[in-house]
């Protein structure tokens, strides 16, 4: 899912092999941490703190062309509470005032989590503001990058979440 995600912001090629090797990172973090109690509550924390610090490193000595935030979004993409804050939103607009609002603090206190693992590592790498949104040249795969980007994400869901094929 990480190595398919920066396809559709059209980053350079390094940014994406980048992406892919932090989301790896990410997926070996998430399967040592299952079951371990303590552990995979300080997952969020500890993956954005560890995938920050050596994107943003990587960045300041000039391994990442383009802004690292492109790297961070998509390595940590498996973390984003996406699907718990959609589903807050539709129980609390069907009347579920208690399950809908203990989701929805759920899902901020996660992204929260994230955002401190990533100030943290900003500020122990010491990397300027302006050069977190730095743009890096574009890849000239064309408009099948994004396409191809899709499909690569929906193939790494199947394999994180082992969905069966049909």
């Amino acid at each position: 899912a990480a190595a398919g995600s920066p396809w559709l912001l059209h980053p350079p090629a390094g940014a994406v092999a980048a992406a892919a090797g932090l989301g790896l990172m990410v997926g070996a973090l998430k399967l040592f941490a299952a079951n371990r109690g303590m552990l995979s509550n300080l997952l969020p924390t500890t993956a954005a703190f560890l995938v920050a610090t050596v994107a943003l490193a990587a960045t300041h000595y000039g391994f990442i062309a383009s802004s690292p935030l492109n790297v961070l979004l998509a390595a940590l993409v498996t973390l984003l509470p996406g699907g718990a804050l959609a589903v807050a939103t539709m129980e609390l607009a069907y009347g579920g005032m208690v399950s809908g609002a203990v989701r929805f603090v759920a899902g901020l206190l996660q992204l929260a989590f994230l955002i401190l693992g990533m100030v943290m590592a900003a500020s122990l790498v010491g990397v300027p503001p302006d050069r977190l949104l730095v743009q890096g040249a574009q890849t000239s795969l064309g408009p099948w990058a994004g396409w191809a980007g899709v499909v690569l994400f929906g193939f790494g869901h199947v394999l994180h979440y082992s969905a069966r094929l049909r």
